[in-house]
């Protein structure tokens, strides 16, 4: 079934990532394709290998293109591959990729990679691009910041703590606030924020839980610093659930996602304590995604193409209608495409044509796509790909519950098939 899908479908995207448990390592990947019917995104497990020895990029070359031969997928069907930014996966690219030029790669990778090896070329760490941060230093006192001095942390995140590790502080805390508060995961993004916000949200009855569990109280300067914090993480947040979405996320949603970022950063002026945590994710987003910023780089030629053609987006890359209005309307514009003249018009090919009548379209739903087949073939070649392989690791969430402990003697296809089965293979 998913081979005949495939075989129909005139591009699909592929992610993949390794993951290692109980000794053992396993390159998975999954498929993303649109219906060009309904353009409702539909994913699919291709499979969860086992790789032998070193996750080097020849392993990792070997073991993806012998799953993609067993659904009969020609590489020409695959917009991208979406993966980590682990150095032995862009050599993988970087190496055998058939359409790799001369004068550019398509491999959209931010870091070097030159030829000249490295101690890392052949691990899976994510060495590329990698800015080392002394979060110290970003809430050091600077000489044009006239900081509280009564500010002051407490040295561990001591209710966190308590409330994860005592079954009385937890009940206690269930019972003042009536919920359970989330614990902060180094390993999911915005656990932290979730967490901080949640804290924020039952400030009076934390308060008064914090008396009876004998935990110091926070100061006013600390419940300020932690509103600032959750104000400037918040259009993070909602950027990374943006861009790691499966089903209503496209490869359109990265370019504008990352300019409104970017200005809502830029626009948080009044901070008292958190002014150095803003210019520090400025400046990270400048540095990984000046390629975005800077339109005119060959790479953001794929950025551009999968925004202009997605309705939502078109030329103003902003949203009106929807759910999204806050967060999109901060790059909103109202230029509106100027059409030719009639003399023009008459010269202009079919393509310019429905080009020019797809922009001074107001409307944003998918369907305008029906009637603008021109478009709609470049929409489905740029924005099937997804903008995050965040699918791949779902499906690692639930290789944890296959492979445990106990069944550590599974052999290698029947725990690929087991995994299939739990994932259904609709993500």
């Amino acid at each position: 079934m998913l081979s005949d899908l495939i075989q129909k479908s005139k591009f699909i995207c592929t992610t993949a990532d390794i993951w290692s448990g109980n000794n053992k390592s396993y390159l998975g990947m999954t498929c993303h394709l649109i219906d060009p019917i309904t353009y409702e995104r539909k994913s699919f497990v291709l499979g969860c290998k086992r790789i032998i020895g070193s996750h080097t990029y020849l392993n990792i070359t070997e073991t993806m293109t012998c799953m993609t031969q067993e659904y009969n997928i020609h590489y020409s069907k695959i917009s991208h591959t979406v993966t980590d930014n682990a150095s032995n996966f862009a050599k993988a690219f970087r190496t055998f990729s058939t359409s790799v030029k001369s004068t550019q790669s398509t491999t959209l990778s931010v870091g070097d990679l030159n030829e000249d090896g490295s101690p890392f070329e052949d691990s899976d760490v994510e060495t590329e691009n990698i800015t080392v941060v002394d979060i110290g230093q970003i809430f050091t006192i600077s000489e044009d910041q006239n900081i509280d001095e009564s500010f002051c942390l407490p040295p561990h995140m001591s209710f966190w703590t308590l409330i994860s590790r005592s079954t009385v502080a937890s009940d206690k805390i269930l019972e003042k606030c009536g919920c359970k508060f989330p614990i902060p995961v180094v390993t999911r993004w915005n656990s932290l924020y979730d967490s901080s916000l949640k804290v924020l949200k039952y400030k009076q009855q934390l308060t008064k839980a914090f008396d009876d569990l004998h935990l110091i109280k926070l100061k006013l300067s600390e419940w300020t610093f932690l509103e600032e914090y959750c104000q400037v993480m918040e259009p993070l947040a909602i950027s990374l659930d943006k861009l790691q979405g499966e089903n209503n996320s496209f490869l359109g949603y990265v370019a504008p996602t990352i300019l409104v970022l970017r200005r809502l950063l830029i626009s948080f002026t009044d901070l008292k304590y958190c002014k150095p945590l803003s210019f520090a994710i400025i400046q990270a987003i400048e540095t990984r995604f000046n390629y975005i910023l800077d339109l005119s780089r060959p790479e953001s030629k794929d950025f551009i193409i999968a925004s202009i053609s997605h309705p939502k987006f078109k030329l103003s890359w902003s949203d009106k209608d929807d759910s999204d209005d806050d967060f999109f309307d901060s790059i909103c514009n109202d230029n509106v495409f100027t059409s030719p003249s009639e003399s023009e018009s008459r010269n202009s090919n079919l393509a310019n044509l429905q080009a020019l009548s797809f922009l001074n379209l107001k409307k944003k739903d998918l369907d305008i796509l029906n009637d603008f087949p021109v478009i709609k073939e470049v929409f489905l070649k740029y924005n099937t790909t997804i903008p995050s392989s965040a699918a791949v690791e779902r499906l690692f969430s639930k290789a944890v519950q296959v492979l445990t402990t106990r069944r550590n003697r599974l052999s290698d296809d029947t725990f690929q098939m087991l995994l299939c089965c739990r994932s259904k293979y609709d993500l």
